[in-house]
């Protein structure tokens, strides 16, 4: 193990082991912004750290916690700087484990992201696969994502598609969620990318 990977392994593990103990994400506020002061001058998101990150987004122990939306912000914040491998590993990391956290504003967070940082075929992929939870709290979050992506994404074929995808939630079986499809409709209507529909 290099130099690097042990420091991003002591790093990060420090900070969940911290947030673990506090109960709350809120502790890697600080972690975050010092790490986006340390790789500054990176061309890259440093690989070490980057992977490390990537598990423990997947660690159980953050899906339960509150605010663990705070860990993810590090991806945001420096999106920037990943590579095209790094994009593609981190957007199926983020649809696989958007349902699974307890706290209702990280699966939030996460669909703003998408509809921010993938507004491409990508990220209307990862939304339609995302549809398809079973948990409502976070199923109702992607019609706001697919908002972002649709005022994001500079091809008219995405916005399109993505206005569709919007639509065809108006039959989701909860009302929560065709309640965030109408709010998420006249958003776009109001900013003029859409019709009446």
């Amino acid at each position: 193990m290099s130099d690097r990977e042990e420091d991003a392994q002591d790093r990060w593990n420090a900070a969940m082991n911290a947030a673990v103990a506090a109960k709350s994400g809120e502790v890697f506020n600080d972690v975050v912004f010092n790490f986006g002061v340390e790789i500054i001058n990176f061309p890259e998101f440093p690989q070490a750290d980057f992977e490390v990150l990537l598990g423990l987004i997947q660690d159980h122990r953050l899906h339960g916690m509150n605010g663990s939306w705070n860990l993810i912000a590090v991806f945001n914040y420096e999106f920037d700087r990943l590579n095209t491998e790094q994009e593609e590993q981190l957007l199926k990391v983020l649809h696989r484990v958007h349902a699974s956290f307890s706290d209702w504003h990280t699966p939030f967070y996460i669909a703003e992201m998408i509809g921010q940082r993938y507004p491409d075929g990508r990220g209307l992929d990862a939304f339609q696969r995302m549809a398809k939870t079973r948990n409502q709290i976070s199923r109702a979050f992607i019609p706001n994502g697919l908002e972002i992506l649709a005022r994001t994404a500079k091809d008219p074929l995405i916005k399109n598609r993505a206005m569709d995808q919007i639509l065809s939630m108006r039959g989701d079986v909860s009302d929560q969620v065709k309640k965030e499809v109408d709010m998420a409709i006249e958003r776009l209507v109001d900013r003029g990318a859409m019709g009446r529909a």
